[in-house]
Protein backbone atom coordinates (compact mmCIF):
# COMPACT_ATOMS: atom_id res chain seq x y z
CA UNK A 1 0.00 0.00 0.00
CA UNK A 2 1.38 3.43 -0.92
CA UNK A 3 2.07 6.30 1.46
CA UNK A 4 -0.61 8.99 1.30
CA UNK A 5 0.34 11.07 4.35
CA UNK A 6 3.72 11.99 5.88
CA UNK A 7 3.69 13.51 9.38
CA UNK A 8 6.75 14.88 11.14
CA UNK A 9 7.78 16.42 14.41
CA UNK A 10 10.06 19.41 13.91
CA UNK A 11 12.67 20.08 16.63
CA UNK A 12 15.24 17.29 16.66
CA UNK A 13 13.46 15.68 13.72
CA UNK A 14 12.64 17.79 10.66
CA UNK A 15 14.91 20.62 11.85
CA UNK A 16 18.62 20.37 12.48
CA UNK A 17 20.05 21.47 15.82
CA UNK A 18 20.07 25.11 14.65
CA UNK A 19 16.30 24.98 13.86
CA UNK A 20 16.90 24.97 10.11
CA UNK A 21 16.02 22.67 7.21
CA UNK A 22 16.98 22.52 3.54
CA UNK A 23 14.18 24.74 2.28
CA UNK A 24 14.83 24.41 -1.45
CA UNK A 25 15.16 20.64 -1.28
CA UNK A 26 12.00 20.25 0.76
CA UNK A 27 9.95 22.65 -1.37
CA UNK A 28 10.84 20.60 -4.44
CA UNK A 29 9.82 17.45 -2.55
CA UNK A 30 6.59 19.09 -1.41
CA UNK A 31 5.65 19.95 -5.00
CA UNK A 32 6.34 16.36 -6.02
CA UNK A 33 4.32 15.03 -3.08
CA UNK A 34 1.36 17.07 -4.26
CA UNK A 35 1.74 15.63 -7.76
CA UNK A 36 1.77 12.11 -6.33
CA UNK A 37 -1.21 12.72 -4.06
CA UNK A 38 0.82 12.54 -0.84
CA UNK A 39 -0.22 14.92 1.93
CA UNK A 40 2.22 16.41 4.45
CA UNK A 41 1.59 17.56 8.02
CA UNK A 42 3.65 18.94 10.88
CA UNK A 43 2.90 17.52 14.35
CA UNK A 44 4.39 19.58 17.16
CA UNK A 45 4.02 20.54 20.77
CA UNK A 46 4.36 24.14 19.64
CA UNK A 47 1.55 26.62 19.19
CA UNK A 48 -0.01 27.22 15.81
CA UNK A 49 1.25 30.85 15.64
CA UNK A 50 4.82 29.61 16.09
CA UNK A 51 4.41 27.01 13.35
CA UNK A 52 3.08 29.65 10.99
CA UNK A 53 5.93 31.96 11.98
CA UNK A 54 8.64 29.45 11.07
CA UNK A 55 7.05 27.99 7.92
CA UNK A 56 4.96 30.70 6.24
CA UNK A 57 8.00 32.50 4.81
CA UNK A 58 9.67 29.30 3.64
CA UNK A 59 7.28 26.53 2.62
CA UNK A 60 3.58 26.47 1.59
CA UNK A 61 2.41 24.13 4.34
CA UNK A 62 -1.24 24.06 5.33
CA UNK A 63 -1.74 21.17 7.77
CA UNK A 64 -0.63 21.40 11.39
CA UNK A 65 -1.17 19.23 14.44
CA UNK A 66 -0.28 21.86 17.03
CA UNK A 67 -0.20 21.75 20.83
CA UNK A 68 0.55 17.99 20.73
CA UNK A 69 -2.84 17.37 19.13
CA UNK A 70 -5.01 19.89 20.97
CA UNK A 71 -5.26 22.21 17.95
CA UNK A 72 -5.43 20.73 14.43
CA UNK A 73 -5.94 22.76 11.26
CA UNK A 74 -5.83 22.40 7.51
CA UNK A 75 -5.45 25.87 6.08
CA UNK A 76 -8.23 28.04 7.48
CA UNK A 77 -10.30 24.99 8.50
CA UNK A 78 -10.13 23.91 12.13
CA UNK A 79 -10.29 20.12 12.14
CA UNK A 80 -10.22 19.68 15.91
CA UNK A 81 -9.77 21.70 19.10
CA UNK A 82 -9.59 20.21 22.59
CA UNK A 83 -9.38 22.45 25.64
CA UNK A 84 -8.51 21.88 29.29
CA UNK A 85 -11.43 22.91 31.53
CA UNK A 86 -10.48 26.01 33.49
CA UNK A 87 -11.35 24.30 36.79
CA UNK A 88 -8.76 21.61 35.96
CA UNK A 89 -6.21 24.29 35.04
CA UNK A 90 -6.77 25.90 38.44
CA UNK A 91 -6.39 22.56 40.25
CA UNK A 92 -3.11 21.93 38.43
CA UNK A 93 -1.76 25.42 39.16
CA UNK A 94 -2.68 25.02 42.82
CA UNK A 95 -0.81 21.70 42.98
CA UNK A 96 2.29 23.15 41.32
CA UNK A 97 2.33 26.13 43.70
CA UNK A 98 1.95 23.89 46.76
CA UNK A 99 4.94 21.63 46.06
CA UNK A 100 8.45 22.95 46.55
CA UNK A 101 9.91 20.74 43.82
CA UNK A 102 8.14 22.91 41.21
CA UNK A 103 9.50 26.20 42.56
CA UNK A 104 11.94 26.48 39.66
CA UNK A 105 9.44 25.44 37.00
CA UNK A 106 8.28 28.28 34.77
CA UNK A 107 4.60 27.73 34.03
CA UNK A 108 2.96 28.95 30.81
CA UNK A 109 -0.64 28.65 29.64
CA UNK A 110 -1.20 28.23 25.93
CA UNK A 111 -4.58 29.76 25.19
CA UNK A 112 -6.78 30.45 22.22
CA UNK A 113 -6.19 34.20 22.46
CA UNK A 114 -2.72 34.44 24.01
CA UNK A 115 0.16 32.65 25.64
CA UNK A 116 0.18 33.60 29.30
CA UNK A 117 3.30 34.10 31.41
CA UNK A 118 3.34 35.31 34.97
CA UNK A 119 4.92 38.72 35.57
CA UNK A 120 7.59 37.29 37.88
CA UNK A 121 8.76 34.73 35.29
CA UNK A 122 12.50 35.48 34.90
CA UNK A 123 12.62 33.89 31.44
CA UNK A 124 10.22 36.33 29.74
CA UNK A 125 12.97 38.00 27.71
CA UNK A 126 15.03 34.87 27.04
CA UNK A 127 15.81 34.30 23.37
CA UNK A 128 14.36 30.79 23.52
CA UNK A 129 11.08 32.11 24.94
CA UNK A 130 10.86 34.84 22.32
CA UNK A 131 11.52 32.25 19.59
CA UNK A 132 8.96 29.68 20.67
CA UNK A 133 6.16 31.74 22.21
CA UNK A 134 3.97 34.22 20.36
CA UNK A 135 1.10 36.51 21.33
CA UNK A 136 2.53 36.67 24.84
CA UNK A 137 0.39 38.23 27.55
CA UNK A 138 2.09 38.91 30.89
CA UNK A 139 -0.30 38.61 33.83
CA UNK A 140 0.17 39.10 37.57
CA UNK A 141 -1.36 35.71 38.35
CA UNK A 142 -2.07 32.79 36.01
CA UNK A 143 -5.12 31.95 38.13
CA UNK A 144 -6.73 35.15 36.78
CA UNK A 145 -6.47 34.13 33.12
CA UNK A 146 -9.83 34.02 31.32
CA UNK A 147 -9.31 32.13 28.07
CA UNK A 148 -9.72 28.69 26.54
CA UNK A 149 -6.55 26.70 27.29
CA UNK A 150 -5.03 24.13 24.94
CA UNK A 151 -1.97 23.27 27.01
CA UNK A 152 -0.02 23.98 30.19
CA UNK A 153 3.74 23.99 29.73
CA UNK A 154 6.38 23.65 32.43
CA UNK A 155 9.78 24.95 31.38
CA UNK A 156 11.85 23.01 33.87
CA UNK A 157 15.34 22.54 32.50
CA UNK A 158 17.89 20.36 34.28
CA UNK A 159 15.27 18.45 36.26
CA UNK A 160 14.00 14.89 36.09
CA UNK A 161 11.06 15.63 33.85
CA UNK A 162 10.27 11.99 33.09
CA UNK A 163 9.75 11.14 36.76
CA UNK A 164 7.71 14.27 37.43
CA UNK A 165 5.58 13.65 34.34
CA UNK A 166 4.74 10.21 35.73
CA UNK A 167 3.81 11.74 39.10
CA UNK A 168 1.58 14.35 37.47
CA UNK A 169 -0.11 11.63 35.44
CA UNK A 170 -0.72 9.61 38.60
CA UNK A 171 -2.45 12.60 40.17
CA UNK A 172 -4.29 14.08 37.19
CA UNK A 173 -4.42 11.16 34.76
CA UNK A 174 -8.22 11.11 34.66
CA UNK A 175 -8.21 14.60 33.15
CA UNK A 176 -4.72 15.43 31.87
CA UNK A 177 -1.67 13.89 30.26
CA UNK A 178 1.85 15.13 31.03
CA UNK A 179 4.59 14.28 28.56
CA UNK A 180 8.28 15.26 28.35
CA UNK A 181 8.69 17.37 25.23
CA UNK A 182 12.45 17.90 25.09
CA UNK A 183 14.78 20.66 26.32
CA UNK A 184 13.68 20.20 29.91
CA UNK A 185 10.02 20.87 29.24
CA UNK A 186 6.78 19.15 30.18
CA UNK A 187 3.63 19.59 28.11
CA UNK A 188 0.34 18.99 29.93
CA UNK A 189 -2.63 18.47 27.63
CA UNK A 190 -6.15 17.00 27.91
CA UNK A 191 -6.20 13.28 28.66
CA UNK A 192 -6.58 11.23 25.50
CA UNK A 193 -5.01 13.95 23.36
CA UNK A 194 -1.60 13.39 21.80
CA UNK A 195 -0.05 13.28 18.35
CA UNK A 196 -1.64 9.88 17.68
CA UNK A 197 -5.02 11.47 18.41
CA UNK A 198 -4.04 14.16 15.91
CA UNK A 199 -3.24 11.56 13.27
CA UNK A 200 -6.64 9.96 13.83
CA UNK A 201 -8.32 13.31 13.19
CA UNK A 202 -6.39 13.60 9.90
CA UNK A 203 -7.25 9.99 9.01
CA UNK A 204 -10.94 10.69 9.44
CA UNK A 205 -10.67 14.01 7.62
CA UNK A 206 -9.01 12.46 4.56
CA UNK A 207 -10.35 8.89 4.85
CA UNK A 208 -6.94 7.25 5.25
CA UNK A 209 -5.77 4.01 6.85
CA UNK A 210 -2.87 3.70 9.30
CA UNK A 211 -0.98 1.69 6.67
CA UNK A 212 -0.93 4.75 4.41
CA UNK A 213 0.78 7.01 6.96
CA UNK A 214 4.48 7.56 7.67
CA UNK A 215 5.60 9.51 10.75
CA UNK A 216 8.87 10.75 12.23
CA UNK A 217 9.84 11.83 15.74
CA UNK A 218 12.62 11.91 18.30
CA UNK A 219 11.04 12.36 21.73
CA UNK A 220 8.45 10.90 24.10
CA UNK A 221 5.70 13.24 22.93
CA UNK A 222 6.12 11.55 19.52
CA UNK A 223 5.96 7.98 20.79
CA UNK A 224 2.20 7.39 20.59
CA UNK A 225 2.20 8.75 17.04
CA UNK A 226 5.07 6.52 15.91
CA UNK A 227 3.47 3.44 17.45
CA UNK A 228 0.09 4.30 15.98
CA UNK A 229 0.98 4.10 12.28
CA UNK A 230 2.49 1.32 10.20
CA UNK A 231 5.53 3.36 9.19
CA UNK A 232 6.64 5.17 12.37
CA UNK A 233 10.34 6.06 12.42
CA UNK A 234 12.49 7.13 15.36
CA UNK A 235 15.21 9.57 14.34
CA UNK A 236 18.74 8.22 14.42
CA UNK A 237 19.67 11.05 16.82
CA UNK A 238 16.89 10.23 19.32
CA UNK A 239 17.73 9.41 22.91
CA UNK A 240 18.69 5.85 23.80
CA UNK A 241 15.39 5.33 25.63
CA UNK A 242 13.42 6.14 22.47
CA UNK A 243 15.33 3.43 20.59
CA UNK A 244 14.26 0.83 23.16
CA UNK A 245 10.70 0.55 21.79
CA UNK A 246 11.72 -1.46 18.73
CA UNK A 247 10.62 1.08 16.14
CA UNK A 248 12.55 1.45 12.86
CA UNK A 249 15.23 4.12 12.76
CA UNK A 250 15.99 6.65 10.04
CA UNK A 251 19.35 5.99 8.30
CA UNK A 252 20.34 9.66 8.77
CA UNK A 253 19.99 11.98 11.75
CA UNK A 254 18.32 15.39 11.93
CA UNK A 255 21.57 17.23 11.17
CA UNK A 256 21.85 15.34 7.87
CA UNK A 257 18.27 15.83 6.65
CA UNK A 258 17.09 12.43 7.86
CA UNK A 259 13.42 13.17 7.18
CA UNK A 260 14.13 14.59 3.72
CA UNK A 261 16.17 11.49 2.93
CA UNK A 262 13.17 9.32 3.79
CA UNK A 263 10.82 11.54 1.76
CA UNK A 264 13.08 10.96 -1.26
CA UNK A 265 12.74 7.22 -0.65
CA UNK A 266 8.95 7.52 -0.57
CA UNK A 267 8.86 9.60 -3.73
CA UNK A 268 11.02 7.09 -5.58
CA UNK A 269 9.34 4.03 -4.08
CA UNK A 270 12.54 2.77 -2.45
CA UNK A 271 11.72 2.91 1.26
CA UNK A 272 11.55 -0.46 3.04
CA UNK A 273 7.93 -1.54 3.61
Amino acid sequence: MSIRLIVTDIDGTFFDDAHNYDVDRFNAQYAEMQKQGIRFAVASGNQLPHLHYIFDRKSPLTTFVAENGSHIVDGAKVISETMIPMQTVHELLTHLAAHEIFDNAHVRLSGKQNTYLQANDPTINDDIVQYYLHDIAVVPDLMQVNDEIYKVNLDWRYHDIETQSEKLNALFGDYLHATPSGSGSIDIIPNGVNKAFGIDQLRDYWQLSKDEIMAFGDNFNDLEMLQHVKHGYVMKNATKSMHEFGLPTTPLDNNHSGVLDMIDRVLTGTFPE
